[in-house]
C-alpha cells in the first residue's frame, strides 16, 4: 500500500537524469506540515505493531522503494501501472511525504489512513520471484528478483577488495529492510516479515 499522494513529481528526479540524460525542472516540493502528519501516522502503526515492512519513497521514487525491498525480503513483486504513460509518474515520481508498506489487509489500513485524512492505495502485489510492472498495454516488463543484486551492487576489483559473504537465506527468515524518514522519529532498522504475512505463495499485498 502506498500511503501519500502521487501526482509524478519528475523535476530534478533519478529518471529524468539517468533515463532521459536531462537534468532540468524543480524539485519535488516539500509540505513540512504533511511530512510530520504522515510520519506520525506511520509511526503510531508501526509502534502498534500495525505494521513491519516499511520504506519510505525519496530518490527513484516507487520503483527504487519497491526494489528495496523485493532485495531485503527475497520476494518478487508486481507493481500496478496502467500504461505507459501512468507508468513514468506511478514508478518513477518522487512526490515528497510518501511510504510503502506491506500488509494483508489494505482494506483496513486504507480506512485508517482516510480517518487521518491522508490518501492510501494499493499499487501492487508482493509473489513470486519476479519484479514486474503489469498493466494494459505495458507488455510487462519484468527482471529476475535475482538480477537486481546484479544491478545495484557495484563492480568492484575482486582482487583488491573482497565483498562480505551473504548470509544464508535459511538464516533471514523474511527479513525486510525497513527506512523510516528522520521526521517519523524512528531510528532506521531491519525488521522480520512474520510468516504469517508470506504464505506460501508470497501473495500478501504491497498496496501502493
Amino acid at each position: 500500500v502506498l500511503i501519500g499522494e502521487t501526482h509524478g513529481e519528475l523535476g530534478s528526479s533519478i529518471y529524468l537524469r539517468e533515463v532521459l540524460g536531462r537534468e532540468e525542472g524543480a524539485p519535488p516540493p516539500v509540505d513540512l506540515t504533511l511530512e510530520r502528519k504522515t510520519g506520525d501516522f506511520v509511526r503510531g502503526l508501526i509502534e502498534g505493531g500495525d505494521l513491519t515492512c516499511v520504506h519510505d519513497l525519496s530518490d527513484g521514487g516507487l520503483i527504487g522503494a519497491a526494489a528495496d525491498i523485493a532485495l531485503a525480503s527475497d520476494c518478487g513483486v508486481e507493481l500496478d501501472a496502467s500504461s505507459h504513460d501512468h507508468a513514468h509518474f506511478l514508478l518513477f515520481g518522487e512526490d515528497q511525504a510518501r511510504y510503502l508498506v506491506a500488509v494483508t489487509d489494505p482494506v483496513s489500513l486504507i480506512a485508517r489512513a482516510q480517518e487521518a485524512g491522508l490518501h492510501a492505495s494499493v499499487v501492487g502485489r508482493a509473489r513470486g520471484t519476479d519484479f514486474a510492472s503489469t498493466g494494459k498495454g505495458l507488455g510487462a516488463p519484468t527482471a529476475k528478483r535475482g538480477s537486481l543484486d546484479e544491478i545495484t551492487r557495484p563492480s568492484l576489483p575482486t582482487s583488491s577488495v573482497k565483498a562480505p559473504a551473504r548470509a544464508a537465506p535459511s538464516s533471514l527468515p523474511g527479513k525486510a529492510s525497513v527506512r523510516i524518514a528522520a521526521n517519523c522519529g524512528v531510528e532506521s532498522k531491519t525488521m522480520a516479515i512474520p510468516p504469517s504475512a508470506r504464505p506460501p505463495d508470497g501473495a500478501w499485498t504491497a498496496a501502493v
